[in-house]
């Protein structure tokens, strides 16, 4: 083998290395891929099995890699950083899923009730937990998951190895895009329960003034409990709905993050 040869190989396993880094950033972050109840050798696997096969389809003719170790670590971080950015887009989603079961759980009279998640790791309440595993069926049941890996490979031609240009445009997408979308969706999903407890407590008080011998109180909790999960029984199709609608929106929030690291030529 000529010493030629054994740079290109060299040279292949560094690009190699580049590429798993960028696929476990965004496992590492990514609902569903991230969760941690799978076990980090499954991950682990999972991460070198999609780099593999993305490594003949990624153009690396005129990819210059820097040659001492300062630079490469570099540009190890920049391919961590284009991942997790990309699986943080996506996780902003649930996110905002979870918090729009909790305002509807404060509403109901659940906010008291919480449970472990075991994905986070950190206490929720437990409408929270039911629609974040309810929009992860519908996320999987969309396709959601094989979306991620299509833009994952998408990034490769968009953002090029090596050449990703993380800057103020990349976090403006992020902050007045993303987050902002984020609270203005969480108050749709939680919508229905609000406003009809919002009118149920109207009529209560309606009722506390008209007849004053009935102890409001004591129905006022059972009611609210039962009416608010009855309306979120109730509001499962159009949450359905919602969700879908997040997840299209998603792919094209991730298009425009690659955009705003597209570097400039």
């Amino acid at each position: 083998m000529s010493p030629a040869d054994i740079t290109n190989i060299i040279d292949d396993l560094k690009f190699f290395v580049l590429i798993v880094f960028r696929v476990g950033g965004m496992v590492m972050i990514a609902p569903f891929f991230g969760s941690r109840t799978i076990p980090r050798k499954v991950k682990s696997a999972l991460v070198l099995a999609v780099a593999a096969v993305l490594f003949p389809a990624v153009g690396h003719a005129g990819v210059v890699l820097p040659d001492n170790m300062g630079g490469y670590f570099s540009v190890v971080v920049a391919e961590v950083a284009v991942g997790a950015l990309m699986g943080f887009a996506a996780l902003i989603v649930f996110a905002t899923i979870q918090l729009g079961g909790f305002i509807a759980g404060q509403q109901i009279g659940l906010a008291i009730a919480h449970v472990y998640d075991p994905t986070s790791g950190q206490q929720t309440s437990l409408l929270s937990q039911l629609l974040y595993m309810f929009a992860l069926v519908v996320f999987v049941l969309c396709g959601g998951h094989h979306m991620l890996l299509r833009v994952l490979a998408v990034s490769y031609d968009m953002v090029p190895v090596s050449r990703a240009c993380i800057a103020g445009g990349t976090f403006k997408v992020l902050g007045t895009g993303m987050f902002s979308e984020m609270f203005v969706n969480a108050v749709r999903i939680s919508a229905p329960a609000v406003i009809t407890l919002m009118l149920a407590t109207i009529v209560m008080a309606i009722v506390a003034r008209t007849v004053p011998e009935m102890n409001i109180f004591n129905i006022g909790f059972a009611m609210r409990l039962g009416l608010g999960l009855a309306v979120m029984a109730l509001s499962v199709p159009a949450l359905a709905w919602i969700f879908q609608r997040l997840f299209e929106r998603l792919a094209a929030n991730l298009e425009l993050l690659l955009n705003s690291m597209t570097p400039v030529t």
